[in-house]
């Protein structure tokens, strides 16, 4: 079992590091059975799940208010937690948020970003697009938590590349 010592941030050595040095101490495979046992107390403990959520959540219900559609912030909200392809913002802020299993915190966000988009287009489906395929709607419940999976672990990494390196 790992220690608590492992899931502190990563310090860097005395004196000035490399940028090859940083990347390649940032760089490490992920701990599957560790993370997964972690992120119950990651979900409940931090601000890495759901800070993305109810972003993503939020943005979903404003977006079907009629009279907010026109609003620039909503519209804003809107675009980069609820859209017809896998959103990155989302995951990528769970990612930075979470010391461990950031690929797991971009993943959950990712889904939660595809069943809100499911949910808006369901509801409130955009006049300009028309009607839109099922494929669409199970599509995006695939490739939103993959992508916000692969976008959470390089928040990750880059959170970490960040410390070494400053």
């Amino acid at each position: 079992s790992r220690s608590k010592a492992s899931d502190a941030e990563p310090t860097a050595p005395a004196g000035r590091m490399g940028l090859f040095d940083a990347f390649r101490l940032a760089s490490r495979p992920a701990d599957l059975r560790g993370d997964l046992a972690a992120f119950p107390s990651i979900a409940t403990g931090t601000k890495a799940v759901w800070l993305p959520a109810a972003i993503v959540v939020i943005g979903g219900a404003l977006i079907m208010v009629e009279s907010l559609r026109t609003n620039t912030i909503v519209a804003l909200i809107a675009s980069i937690s609820v859209s017809p392809q896998p959103t990155m913002i989302p995951a990528f802020l769970a990612g930075m948020l979470t010391r461990r299993a950031s690929w797991l915190a971009g993943g959950v966000a990712g889904l939660i970003s595809a069943a809100v988009f499911d949910l808006v287009y369901i509801v409130v489906p955009p006049a300009e697009v028309g009607p839109i395929d099922a494929s669409v709607f199970l599509t995006m419940l695939v490739l939103g938590p993959l992508f916000g999976a692969s976008v959470g672990a390089f928040a990750g990494f880059y959170r970490r590349f960040l410390a070494y390196s400053s």
